[in-house]
């Protein structure tokens, strides 16, 4: 089946619109960073709707049409506007978010699909169409809930010993300058 079976796909605003809403608003854009540190939070609860389809929530599922990143959104990006290249997935029931951040994010069957069907020819990126198109074989929801869970907690796991492997390498960077000081 499709997956726009399995979801409702919501694009963000055109330039105009965003810049209308930034500007009489005030309303803050999420970017890509916002998306990757979201990626390792693992967010969990579901989605409260906000007033305006543009707006997102702690707990909605969006994907980067240009890097082609998805995630489900954080508590500190609660209320954040989505640029014109996030696209927010509104799962039917069907389909465990995290579950579909995996297939997104890491399922090969879904890159060799992506891969054929991207446009452009010096940067590659998905479109909408091709997002909503995507041919997906669901499991079960519960086994659903397990693949989403795991992978969940795996990208919080990298995210952590991402950090373990900064503060190692700033303390060990301190430690030898105050050993050639010493010297």
């Amino acid at each position: 089946m499709k997956l726009s079976d399995f979801v409702t796909c919501i694009s963000g605003p055109n330039l105009k619109e965003q810049k209308r809403l930034i500007d009489e608003e005030h309303y803050v854009l999420y970017t890509s960073e916002n998306l990757v540190e979201d990626l390792s939070k693992g967010y969990k609860k579901p989605p409260k709707p906000k007033a305006t389809k543009y707006l997102l929530s702690a707990g909605d599922l969006v994907i980067n049409l240009m890097t082609n990143t998805s995630t489900i959104v954080a508590l500190d990006n609660d209320g954040k506007l989505m640029s014109q290249r996030i696209m927010k997935l509104v799962p039917n029931g069907q389909i465990d978010p995290w579950f579909l951040c995996f297939l997104l994010n890491e399922s090969i069957d879904v890159k060799k699909q992506e891969y054929k069907k991207m446009e452009g020819t010096v940067i590659r990126r998905v479109t909408a169409r091709l997002i909503k198109n995507l041919e997906i074989d669901l499991p079960r929801l519960e086994k659903q809930k397990q693949i989403g869970q795991s992978y969940r907690a795996l990208e919080k796991k990298i995210k952590d010993n991402q950090d373990f492997i900064k503060q190692m390498q700033l303390s060990t960077i301190a430690m030898l300058n105050n050993y050639v000081k010493e010297v």
